[in-house]
């Protein structure tokens, strides 16, 4: 039963954090790619590599193209902004839907984890009928007014379709980031081909 919470507490834990780090990072990592690539459009000639007007000529060449790569670039920021503002809600309610139903949970769990104790401790030195009929069950009809279980488990299954959700908007944006690290080097390299 102690294990069953403290595991329910992890994912509590988790679900507040979110994917929000991971996607701060992807975040800042595809903006510092972006500020790259305006610091070579705004200055062609860096590209280039030489001097004069062949240099100027390639440089303006390469910037042409590396254009069309920073738009995308920065509808990739766009995506990944809007996937971590999407996610938030869903994460948000799923962490505190968690949190609820797991204080629910607590006390009656906790005093079903006391029962086999409690049996023990009646039966102890108890070894006649006579004796047998005189085991005090209070403490054990309390342990076994659990309350309501099945409100506070109902709950943490409906949490599926808030998790449903936040993984699709995820493997869509994780998608999209994976499709642009793999594109990204050869764009990038063909932009220098003339």
């Amino acid at each position: 039963v102690e294990e069953f919470m403290d595991q329910m507490h992890d994912v509590m834990a988790k679900a507040k954090d979110g994917p929000g780090v991971l996607l701060e990072s992807a975040q800042s990592q595809v903006e510092e790619i972006q500020k790259k690539l305006e610091a070579a459009l705004a200055d062609p000639s860096s590209v280039a590599g030489g001097a004069g007007c062949v240099a100027s000529w390639y440089g303006g060449e390469v910037a042409k193209k590396l254009q069309s790569f920073s738009d995308e670039t920065k509808g990739l920021v766009s995506t990944v902004q809007k996937m971590a503002a999407d996610v938030k809600k869903p994460m948000k309610e799923l962490a505190e839907g968690l949190q609820k139903s797991v204080q629910q949970l607590e006390g009656s769990a906790k005093s079903l984890a006391k029962l086999p104790k409690l049996i023990q401790q009646e039966l102890e030195g108890k070894d006649s009928p006579d004796d047998i009929a005189q085991i005090n069950t209070e403490p054990m009809k309390k342990a076994l007014a659990v309350g309501d279980l099945d409100g506070p488990l109902s709950a943490i299954g409906g949490m599926k379709g808030l998790l449903d959700g936040a993984i699709a908007m995820l493997r869509n944006g994780v998608a999209a980031l994976e499709e642009f690290l793999q594109t990204a080097p050869a764009t990038v390299r063909s932009a220098f081909d003339l």
